[in-house]
């Protein structure tokens, strides 16, 4: 169980590990799933990154949101964010949570440059946005991570998945 909460402004990230009488002890073998582009719930969703995975820096990816071949630019925020994503490796001794967040214009690039280290915040959305969420990760150790998003449009919040091999 990954649980990450903020008391007094400051970010705290705990781990409990649960064994389930009966349950089974060998750990399935996950392979990263090659495809970046899957459907979920109706949506068409790829993931990209600016580069390949590696451990140790950081790694820019966009999730970008299609429905019916075309952006969804009507999501709005979620609890907070435009994104929320929650990561683990195949063991699931590693567990980090981050938030997706509005890509930047080239102005904003050069002149209000984002720390990606920092960015687990919740900013001020607007209403609507779409069809790019960008996210920053950094990956601890090389391995087979999976990524659960989660974005919402109008009631909907729609789970997705994707599983990553990191060099």
């Amino acid at each position: 169980i990954g649980l990450d909460y903020t008391v007094r402004s400051q970010q705290l990230t705990q781990q409990f590990y649960v064994t389930i009488p009966g349950g089974s002890e060998e750990r399935p073998i996950i392979e990263p799933d090659t495809n970046r582009t899957k459907e979920f719930d109706g949506y068409t969703v790829t993931l990209d990154s600016n580069e390949p995975l590696r451990s140790g820096v950081v790694s820019t990816l966009t999730y970008r949101i299609e429905r019916d071949g075309k952006p969804v630019t009507t999501l709005q925020p979620y609890l907070g964010a435009p994104m929320h994503l929650a990561i683990t490796n195949d063991d699931l001794r590693r567990f980090q949570h981050t938030h997706g967040l509005l890509p930047q214009s080239l102005f904003q690039k050069i002149f209000q440059p984002r720390d990606p280290l920092a960015q687990h915040s919740h900013l001020i959305l607007p209403d609507t946005f779409g069809p790019d969420i960008e996210t920053y990760v950094a990956f601890p150790t090389a391995g087979i991570y999976t990524l659960f998003g989660q974005f919402r449009e109008s009631d909907r919040i729609v789970d997705t998945k994707f599983t990553v091999r990191v060099e």
